[in-house]
């Protein structure tokens, strides 16, 4: 705890893996100039400590497995975790993606892929990539996508809408988009704004109205759309016929 109060300047540290605070958020950008590889140099900055960083309480959990629910995978999908950390989803995805399904995990940090590599490299279902998430999508997305979820990973991506655009089109018929974080958009831009210096300080969350129109901007239907204190859950489906 005293690690991430001092990086992160004395806010409550919460679920959201890559954040909450308690400031208004500022003027979302749908995109930013690149800034992956400061991102990633930060984020595997973090890597050792962030299971510890991220830990939820049992009440998290049990809300965090009740969000995933709601996606609705079924046995067999090919899912995406986009900017899958150390693999904080995979104790979540693994008993929902039955023996059939496969996960692709992604992220910019190649530490943090090396630390998720090193705790479920048993478990051939799992394949993890440091890549950028839109061009690795791109990758999967000719043999079929079923769900794509970004946890606590969305304000870290430079080109927001675009990355709304390429998971609409790589997703098959039914397919669905899902973009999670334990806290609302004020209290996730509230503390990247408080770590001065650093690559994420410029992140933010768009409130759930804008991420909304911007997925109705690129063919995403608009399924669950929820922003209050303590969650922000959007599940977007593709518009794609059989």
């Amino acid at each position: 705890m005293g690690f991430f109060t001092q990086l992160f300047g004395g806010k409550k540290k919460t679920s959201t893996g890559r954040a909450t605070g308690q400031e208004a958020a500022p003027t979302q950008a749908a995109s930013k100039p690149n800034g992956n590889a400061r991102r990633g140099e930060f984020f595997d900055a973090l890597s050792t400590e962030w299971d510890t960083m991220t830990r939820l309480n049992p009440a998290q959990e049990q809300q965090l497995a009740e969000l995933i629910d709601r996606i609705g995978i079924p046995e067999g999908s090919v899912v995406v975790d986009a900017g899958c950390g150390t693999g904080v989803l995979y104790k979540y995805l693994a008993p929902r993606v039955g023996s059939k399904g496969r996960v692709f995990g992604i992220d910019i940090s190649p530490k943090m892929i090396s630390l998720a590599e090193t705790k479920f490299g048993h478990d051939q279902r799992f394949h993890w990539h440091t890549a950028s998430v839109e061009r690795l999508i791109e990758e999967i997305a000719p043999e079929g996508i079923d769900r794509i979820i970004c946890y606590s990973s969305f304000p870290h991506f430079d080109d927001q809408k675009g990355f709304l655009k390429i998971a609409a089109q790589a997703l098959r018929p039914g397919g669905k988009l899902a973009i999670i974080h334990l806290g609302s958009s004020d209290e996730i831009n509230g503390l990247h704004s408080d770590i001065k210096d650093s690559p994420v300080a410029q992140d933010t969350l768009p409130s759930i109205r804008d991420l909304s129109v911007m997925a109705q901007d690129v063919s995403l239907a608009v399924q669950t759309s929820q922003e209050e204190p303590g969650v922000y859950f959007f599940l977007g489906a593709s518009l794609k016929r059989p």
